[in-house]
């Protein structure tokens, strides 16, 4: 049972449980639920709120993009009562609380931010009890491939052999195109490619694994031309945006320089992540011109 106090204000009350299973060397799981509750102040009165509905700029997002719900109000003559992106408004109308169907393809924060996870479909759920009365209204989301990517360039687990990981990789262009990504005048799916170590693949170059005892190689393109300038370095990064097609064409304190694994001297430079922009949907293939290391980006 939830009581008032005198003060008006808003609270989010929360219950949690913790799940101990009945058998040996499985984890407990902790279960937890929020209800954000809206205390009015004294004499003030709810506004009389018939339905509630959830909308959206767009009803896709890629992996990892984000977007957030607006939740409009009626009356019982349709008239909009109020609207909120996710925090308490003027109107005296309570925050909902928010809910997915499918955690794994979708989450949705306490103020309506949704953020994809992976393809797929998925069903966000908004509930508010105003004046006694449970609103809901649902919003079905669809989770492309992501817009933005990043492919490490690393040795083996060995410690030998210069590789691309991922492998393969996908991004969706269309998707970033629809979201005006990265930005407005140059739409499409950017793909970054930077020399670190991965959770599969932590080791670091040495100077046996590339030529001429430098740590430091060129990407090249099948098709340089489908590979566009980024129209933002990556974050971070020195590298100035604007290069297009190969990646090192120019030495080491060129606009485009070679990747490079050490972050010092001459090197510094290619350090940085190099991104390049996608904007038409294909099979794009990459190589290292150190070890014939191949890579295979698919542009939806």
């Amino acid at each position: 049972m939830i009581t008032a106090k005198a003060k008006a204000g808003a609270a989010n009350i929360i219950g949690a449980l913790q799940d101990i299973p009945g058998a040996p060397s499985v984890p407990s799981v902790t279960l937890a639920d929020t209800t954000p509750v809206t205390v009015l102040a004294a004499g003030a009165t709810p506004p009389a709120v018939n339905n509630m509905t959830l909308t959206s700029s767009r009803s896709t997002n890629g992996a990892g993009s984000t977007d957030t719900l607006t939740i409009t109000y009626t009356d019982a003559s349709g008239a909009t009562v109020a609207t909120q992106r996710g925090s308490t408004n003027a109107s005296g109308i309570g925050r909902p609380a928010f809910f997915t169907s499918d955690p794994s393809v979708a989450t949705v924060g306490a103020t309506g931010i949704v953020t994809g996870v992976k393809p797929g479909t998925a069903t966000i759920t908004a509930s508010n009890t105003i004046g006694g009365v449970t609103k809901t209204a649902t919003f079905p989301i669809t989770i492309t491939d992501p817009v933005t990517a990043t492919i490490s360039i690393t040795t083996a687990t060995s410690g030998t052999g210069i590789i691309f990981f991922p492998a393969t990789i996908t991004v969706s262009a269309t998707e970033a195109i629809a979201e005006g990504r990265p930005n407005t005048t140059t739409p499409g799916a950017v793909v970054s490619f930077g020399v670190f170590g991965t959770t599969l693949f932590p080791n670091t170059f040495t100077t046996t694994t590339t030529p001429n005892s430098t740590d430091c190689f060129n990407v090249t393109f099948a098709n340089a031309a489908a590979a566009g300038a980024a129209p933002t370095a990556p974050q971070g990064s020195t590298v100035p945006a604007g290069n297009t097609g190969n990646i090192g064409t120019g030495a080491a304190t060129s606009t485009n320089p070679p990747l490079c694994s050490v972050p010092t001297g001459t090197n510094a430079f290619g350090k940085d992540a190099q991104a390049r922009l996608f904007t038409t949907p294909g099979t794009y293939t990459f190589t290292s011109t150190t070890n014939g290391a191949a890579g295979t980006l698919i542009v939806k």
